[in-house]
């Protein structure tokens, strides 16, 4: 069996099932409201962009989403073009179990048998996993090539409401966050302007507090605030191990109080000369077969099961209790979140007390390279904050 999770795969298969689809992810800006000139008649849209193609379409249809368009056509609205959508119909996925919730998360990236580190990567899927359908907010450092940002792309791919952003500006907030991702990942934001770093420690305070909603608060900078929903929203920041000594990290980049509402977590395995997957992710066919494409449509629907259902699959299980726990009582909430899950994944309690073990010591891991990397180095020459 070929890689169904190849990018050209899932390509393939989301050109086959969301032919013609508008998703969450297409979604652009703010809702709008147009007057019908013959009616006097307020109307409310949203425009979606897909192929550079600007759509049109009813606000109705945002619950609906994703759509498949029936009929549509072209119209002229403020000097620009838009493709209006006059009928559609709703294409969600059916929930359906498939697989068990093991077998769903062995199932997706099978990378195991390659990686370096084969528990710790069945862990992150499940942290992943746990990203999607719970509210945690976590950031990870590792090697390049661990994989750490692979199953959130994959994601991307397949559900169509979770984004990856690479060097987060303000304007890309702003835009991300109006989309009501399920997952936002952040990449690259050692380099950061001051109104994108207020913009990002701001995000950062409200979502890790678990806070309902973004408040931008841009009074010196003499903007208008922005804010944007976090009720059903995760938060994981990305980066790699600085090459260099001088290098800025998360830890040197924000505030002790920033810091101390997004849990770490660090990816062992691999070098900068190394990538801990050593799966070869070479150029593949992309025609998909009925096998292959039923494959991935039944990871779907049972990844839409577990989505609504995990919590009463649990308690179908034997609970274990946890070993550790954390005085920081975000990071707690964090981890008891990713415990259910490996709760919900583990055979039996032995596995489930390995699994707990791996993922506390990944967490005091990245304190003791934090540690280890700022030990020596006077953090007021390196600190954004200072230069505020």
């Amino acid at each position: 069996m070929r890689d169904i999770f190849h990018y050209d795969i899932i390509r393939e298969f989301n050109n086959k099932y969301y032919d013609n689809i508008i998703t969450i992810s297409n979604v652009v800006g703010e809702e709008m409201a147009i007057k019908d000139k013959n009616t006097d008649e307020q109307r409310f849209f949203y425009v979606a962009k897909k192929d550079k193609v600007s759509y049109l379409m009813d606000s109705e249809y945002l619950t609906k989403l994703p759509i498949k368009i029936g009929s549509k056509r072209k119209i002229a609205f403020r000097n620009k073009a838009y493709m209006y959508i006059d009928s559609a119909v709703s294409v969600n996925i059916k929930p359906e179990k498939k697989y068990d919730y093991r077998t769903m998360i062995n199932t997706f990236l099978p990378y195991e048998s390659e990686h370096l580190e084969p528990e710790l990567f069945t862990i992150h899927k499940i942290i992943i996993d746990t990203a999607y359908n719970s509210r945690v907010n976590l950031r990870m450092v590792s090697y390049p090539g661990w994989l750490k940002d692979s199953p959130l792309a994959v994601l991307e791919q397949l559900r169509g409401d979770v984004i990856t952003v690479n060097k987060p500006s303000y304007a890309k907030m702003k835009k991300v966050l109006n989309g009501k991702s399920k997952i936002l990942g952040l990449n690259e934001i050692q380099d950061l302007e001051t109104k994108d770093y207020r913009a990002l420690a701001k995000y950062y305070e409200d979502t890790g507090d678990f806070k309902p909603k973004w408040v931008n608060d841009t009074k010196a900078t003499g903007d208008t605030g922005d804010d944007a929903d976090l009720s059903n929203h995760s938060s994981i920041t990305f980066y790699n191990f600085p090459e260099k000594d001088d290098e800025p990290i998360f830890d040197t980049i924000f505030k002790p109080k920033i810091r101390s509402r997004i849990m770490p977590i660090l990816l062992t395995g691999g070098s900068h000369f190394e990538t801990a997957c050593q799966h070869k992710f070479d150029l593949v066919d992309p025609f998909i077969s009925d096998e292959e494409y039923n494959k991935i449509l039944s990871f779907l629907r049972t990844h839409k099961f577990y989505e609504t259902n995990w919590f009463t699959e649990l308690q179908n299980k034997k609970i274990y209790k946890n070993q550790y726990q954390f005085r920081n009582v975000r990071w707690e909430r964090n981890y008891q979140t990713i415990m259910q899950r490996i709760n919900l994944y583990a055979r039996d309690e032995e596995e489930f007390k390995r699994m707990e073990t791996r993922l506390y010591g990944a967490i005091m891991a990245y304190e003791d390279f934090v540690k280890t990397y700022t030990q020596h180095k006077d953090l007021k020459k390196v600190v954004v904050e200072e230069k505020l």
